[in-house]
Formats: structure tokens, C-alpha cells, sequence
């Protein structure tokens, strides 16, 4: 079986300098996600399209990621 993200991450994050970059971003964009999650479970104004936008960035960066490991 591959391997989890977590390995995957663990493996770029420590040795390859352009893939840091990716790790980060992932990082960042689920702060967001966490952050607008609570917005929405606290019934603070966002907007909702954001969320979606959120999870496909996230999606498409883990794909990457992945996907630079084969």
C-alpha cells in the first residue's frame, strides 16, 4: 500500500527544500479552513464559497504532493 500523507509530508518537509513550499501552503490553507469552519459554527458572516474553495486547494495540493512522490 502507498504511503500516508503524513509520511509523505514528514519525508518532504525534512529533506526537499521546493517542496516545503507545498507543505506550508497545505498548512496555511487549512488554518483557513479551520478558521472559516468556525466562522460558520458560530454564525459570524463569511463567505460560503470560500469553504469550497478551501477543501479543493487543499485536495489538489495533497495530490500533488502525492503524486511527486511516484
Amino acid at each position: 500500500m502507498g504511503k500516508t500523507y503524513k509520511e509523505i509530508e514528514a519525508t518532504f518537509a525534512s529533506s526537499n527544500p521546493p517542496y516545503i513550499e507545498v507543505v506550508e501552503e497545505i498548512r496555511e490553507t487549512e488554518k483557513i479552513l479551520f478558521d472559516l469552519r468556525f466562522k460558520k459554527a458560530t454564525r459570524q458572516p463569511f463567505k460560503s464559497h470560500e469553504i469550497k474553495t478551501a477543501k479543493k486547494k487543499v485536495a489538489q495540493l495533497k495530490t500533488f504532493l502525492c503524486q511527486a512522490v511516484k
